[in-house]
């Protein structure tokens, strides 16, 4: 695959999306200024809370115990997740994994990388499946495992859907491939973009429920209102 990028480098190289300088997705001068950086807080409520921990009155529905969030979903971020998503561009997918590592504390060595699995439909539509995408890339620069724990079935599109519909339309929508042993790891599911954090929720549901004990989550981008 990275084969292959190479060759359509060449013969169609990316424009950098903030400068337009030939050659790159963004380019070595754009790349420090291109996020805004998020800030350490509770991602369900939005309080504050250190290390990014989902705070006690949001626990008993968040069965989730940190979620880092890299950058709010606006201006370059949104960008570059447009061009992953819409325009299919596969370089996005790596600078979005780069971003991640870069931002993200220094993870236990029993971490274990994982993503929410992408509909069918979207991966027909793009060619490849983004969220694994970044998520092996991700793993890669931080020399974890990677494994896809979770198959999705249905083809239920949450843009534009209240919290109340979105937490309704995915539940049940995920179940484990196979039997899972889960050992002593804990699991970092990576995802693009969450908006009420029902998907979120609902693959934390999941793993918990098939025997994990710890999953964090690390997220590029979270919309803002």
């Amino acid at each position: 695959m990275r084969l292959r990028e190479a060759v359509f480098d060449l013969i169609a190289p990316y424009d950098c999306l903030m400068c337009s300088t030939e050659g790159t997705l963004v380019c070595a001068w754009c790349w420090p200024e291109l996020f805004d950086l998020a800030v350490e807080q509770c991602f369900s409520c939005h309080d504050d809370s250190p290390r990014a921990a989902v705070c006690p009155r949001c626990r008993p529905l968040v069965p989730l115990d940190h979620v880092w969030v890299v950058s709010p979903y606006r201006g370059g971020a949104r960008e570059l997740v447009r061009r992953m998503k819409i325009d299919a561009q596969r370089q996005a997918c790596q600078l979005i994994a780069r971003a991640m590592h870069e931002s993200a504390p220094v993870m236990p060595r029993n971490t274990v990388i994982t993503s929410v699995p992408t509909a069918a439909t979207r991966i027909r539509e793009r060619g490849f499946d983004h969220g694994r995408l970044i998520a092996e890339e991700f793993a890669r620069l931080c020399s974890l495992p990677y494994r896809q724990f979770l198959i999705r079935h249905g083809r239920t599109k949450q843009a534009g859907a209240s919290r109340v519909v979105r937490a309704e339309q995915i539940e049940g929508v995920y179940r484990p491939k196979s039997i899972i042993s889960f050992s002593d790891s804990q699991l970092l599911v990576i995802d693009d973009v969450t908006t009420t954090g029902a998907t979120l929720i609902e693959v934390a549901r999941t793993l918990r429920k098939a025997g994990a004990n710890r999953v964090d989550a690390l997220i590029f981008a979270q919309t803002v209102k």
